[in-house]
């Protein structure tokens, strides 16, 4: 997905679930109807997805989301669980709701003329630095989410779960936008085999 940009993905790693706060609590995927709600960028397995709950999604940059949701403009916001405590969320919006198998990913990328430039010893050094990363980055991402969490339910948010069933309904709706997704975008064809793989790997 970065050559083009000249840039070329070392490693990635799961940084934390992803979630909405909102003002209203979200329980069930009905609540999201007729909701204006932030999402990070305009790609479609961002945006579609709410379309097809009723919502609307805006895309926003990150600074604007906190003032949005004290004015109103927007009902509610999707960012990893850091974000909110960060940033004290928790004082405009106490509903937090997790987004069932839904991630931010953090990827590692290094410019391409770059590894290219320090020769191949130098190259395997860099990947591999990369790769002892993300195991550092996964040991405390764990821990730090915890804090998280209590941090936010400390001051006073509360956390809402989805029910199987509503979980179920969330899986299914984005299933059914990947084809789309992967119309707009093909390349992303060997991504998902790739992870089709990965499941039939561990339902083994």
């Amino acid at each position: 997905f970065g050559a083009a940009a000249g840039v070329r993905t070392i490693g990635a790693y799961p940084n934390a679930p992803m979630a909405l706060v909102s003002r209203a609590p979200v329980q069930g995927v009905a609540d999201l109807n007729g909701k204006k709600l932030r999402v990070a960028g305009p790609a479609m397995l961002q945006s579609r997805p709410f379309q097809m709950f009723g919502a609307a999604p805006v895309s926003m940059a990150l600074g604007e989301t906190l003032p949005g949701l004290q004015t109103g403009a927007i009902d509610g916001m999707l960012a990893s669980i850091p974000v909110f405590t960060t940033f004290k969320y928790y004082d405009i919006a106490k509903n937090m709701t997790i987004l069932p198998e839904t991630f931010l990913v953090v990827a590692i990328v290094a410019n391409e003329d770059f590894l290219t430039r320090i020769g191949p010893e130098l190259e395997a050094v860099v990947l591999q630095s990369a790769q002892d990363a993300i195991v550092a980055a996964n040991e405390w991402t764990n821990a730090e989410l915890a804090a998280q969490m209590a941090e936010w339910t400390a001051q006073g948010g509360v956390v809402h779960d989805l029910s199987e069933a509503e979980r179920a309904t969330w899986r299914e709706t984005i299933a059914a936008v990947l084809p789309e997704a992967v119309a707009a975008a093909p390349e992303l064809d060997a991504e998902l085999a790739a992870f089709r793989a990965v499941a039939e790997r561990h339902a083994q």
